[in-house]
């Protein structure tokens, strides 16, 4: 309902009476003013989407990763709605993934999702005690590039409230070893994320297991063949 409704929203009014930020002058406006690019990294909890709109009437433009839906003419449609009020979207993939990095580049702020594995480099990392394959993407694109990652999750509150925790930047590990650092830092987000999920696992909206017992596979990062250098 919140995205068929999201052209109409009237985004001031919206983050006037219903959204409330916590940490976006501590942790968000530093690392834009940083001018080395920030990943805005979320999970399927609670309103993402939501948090991410009322970032434009403070002035912050973002550009999105998304999952392709079939067909394709209906991922057109839900991609154009969110975007309709002033958010760049793009589907997850190589051509994504290229803009996402000049975007970056640009010292620019790019939202994506670290709880899904949908298209790219994934590992298989330890998750509420199981083995789950993760996306290992956006810790990568942060570690190539020197982004900022900003862990983000907006939980909804009562009467249509939502309330976005923007926390302090990852500490991304840099030993040299890419494959070990990527890893590391990975784990550092999920460790954040597994406790936001125990404070509100009725709000985590992955609609397909994660813990599907699948061979375990680690792909090379899809940035390293997209980067512009």
């Amino acid at each position: 309902v919140d995205l068929v409704r999201m052209p109409f929203m009237d985004l001031d009014d919206f983050y006037r009476r219903r959204l409330r930020y916590y940490g976006f002058d501590e942790h968000v406006l530093p690392a834009v003013a940083a001018g080395k690019g920030v990943i805005v990294l979320s999970g399927h909890l609670g309103n993402p989407e939501l948090g991410a709109q009322g970032m434009l009437p403070l002035g912050v433009k973002v550009f999105a990763l998304t999952e392709p839906l079939q067909p394709p003419r209906l991922s057109r449609l839900v991609d154009s709605l969110r975007a309709s009020k002033g958010h760049s979207i793009a589907p997850v993939g190589f051509a994504g993934v290229k803009r996402a990095i000049q975007t970056l580049r640009r010292g620019g702020v790019v939202a994506l999702m670290g709880d899904r594995d949908i298209e790219g480099p994934k590992a298989s990392l330890p998750f509420f005690g199981e083995e789950a394959m993760m996306p290992t993407g956006p810790i990568a694109v942060a570690l190539r590039t020197g982004a900022t990652v900003i862990p983000s999750f907006c939980i909804r509150g009562e009467q249509g409230r939502i309330d976005a925790y923007l926390e302090q930047p990852l500490e991304l590990e840099r030993t040299g070893d890419m494959e070990s650092d990527i890893r590391t830092s990975t784990l550092r987000f999920l460790a954040l994320l597994e406790r936001r999920l125990r404070e509100h696992p009725d709000q985590w909206v992955v609609l397909e297991s994660i813990w599907d017992g699948a061979p375990v596979r680690t792909e090379p990062p899809l940035v390293a063949a997209g980067e512009e250098r």
